[in-house]
């Protein structure tokens, strides 16, 4: 068998990058990865990785990394993991978007060709495959994106949708790379600092709003899983092919039932509001027109939009070619309830 290729990770500080380095160390893989000055890194202290310090904003900082690791492969095969980016559903936040998950990723695959890297496997997102039209249905990787604008009458929802789809436009359009993508559904798990799903147990546990539920849908996956799905990926993965890594279609009333469950095993559900569109297009209506006099930093208009959408999705895909097999989503839940007691988010069973 061949030695396992050396990688070089990007967004190795984040919520997945963590994850993944921690699976590609046990699998073998010697590690490098890029990360900014400021960002920590104390929770990967005990990983093997040569830090390579930059910004994928900055092509000469990621030129220097990935020339590194073409340097320093010593005969291994080498591979590029680009899982930076920023997740915002913040008004004015595109330039930021476009700076990072554009312009970051054109940098990324510019240096990977400039130096000669046999693979990069590009973390890009359901929402760069689109949105299925209603709660009974979902979509697959060959989906045609225009479904986004049958569905709400625009070409793309927020810039974070925006910019996803560009840069995975741009890294499969490479004819001069073996790019390969996976695309995370909503992902629940033990994270450096509670993650934006993380709040969500927070929310449903302390406040009234968690126990509103959105007239829309998601499909929800554990980070461990998503870590082996871009494993896999990598070894096995079809050039110029998406792999979907989502595991169960939730809709959303659904959703806080099941995470009430991992965090009050055993108690009665409390009652969970849904509001119907009419009255959620109200709610998002009214959050733009505050947000023009005052900029609403978590219940954003664009993140209550995205709430009402059905982000369905199949991963047969990923399961037939590669082999993943998720674990089930409840021991998911129940795990990620477990870590919130652990620091103190949730409070003891």
């Amino acid at each position: 068998m061949p030695e396992p290729a050396a990688l070089l990770v990007t967004g190795a500080t984040g919520f997945v990058g963590g994850h993944f380095l921690r699976a590609a160390h046990a699998a073998g893989h010697p590690l490098a990865a890029l990360a900014r000055p400021t960002s920590k890194r104390e929770h990967l202290a005990e990983l093997p990785i040569d830090w390579c310090l930059g910004d994928v904003a900055s092509k000469g900082e990621v030129d220097a990394a990935v020339a590194r690791l073409a340097a320093t492969a010593e005969g291994r095969a080498t591979a590029l993991v680009h899982g930076a980016a920023v997740i915002s559903y913040k008004t004015g936040s595109g330039p930021l978007q476009d700076a990072v998950n554009v312009e970051g990723t054109r940098h990324v695959l510019d240096a990977a060709a400039r130096h000669g890297i046999d693979r990069v496997l590009l973390v890009s997102s359901v929402v760069a495959v689109g949105v299925a039209p209603d709660a009974r249905s979902t979509i697959d990787e060959e989906a045609p994106f225009e479904l986004v604008r049958e569905v709400t009458g625009k070409p793309f929802v927020s810039d974070y949708m925006r910019t996803k789809r560009v840069a995975e436009e741009l890294a499969l359009g490479r004819d001069d790379l073996d790019v390969v993508v996976v695309n995370p559904g909503a992902i629940f798990g033990e994270a450096p600092t509670p993650s934006n799903t993380a709040h969500v147990f927070q929310r449903v546990e302390h406040s009234p709003i968690g126990r509103i539920a959105a007239p829309g849908s998601l499909s929800a996956v554990g980070v461990e899983d998503v870590a082996a799905g871009m494993l896999l990926a990598l070894a096995k993965g079809r050039r110029g092919r998406r792999y979907l890594l989502t595991d169960e279609n939730l809709c959303l009333g659904e959703l806080v039932a099941r995470i009430e469950a991992a965090i009050r095993p055993g108690a009665p559900g409390r009652r969970v509001l849904k509001p119907g569109r009419g009255t959620w297009a109200a709610l998002v209506a009214g959050a733009r027109l505050v947000d023009r006099f005052h900029r609403l930093e978590v219940v954003t208009p664009t993140a209550l939009e995205l709430l009402g959408l059905h982000f369905r999705y199949d991963s047969s895909r990923a399961r037939q070619e590669l082999g993943w097999s998720p674990q089930s989503l409840d021991l998911v839940l129940a795990k990620t309830a477990s870590w919130l007691r652990r620091i103190g988010w949730l409070p003891p069973v």
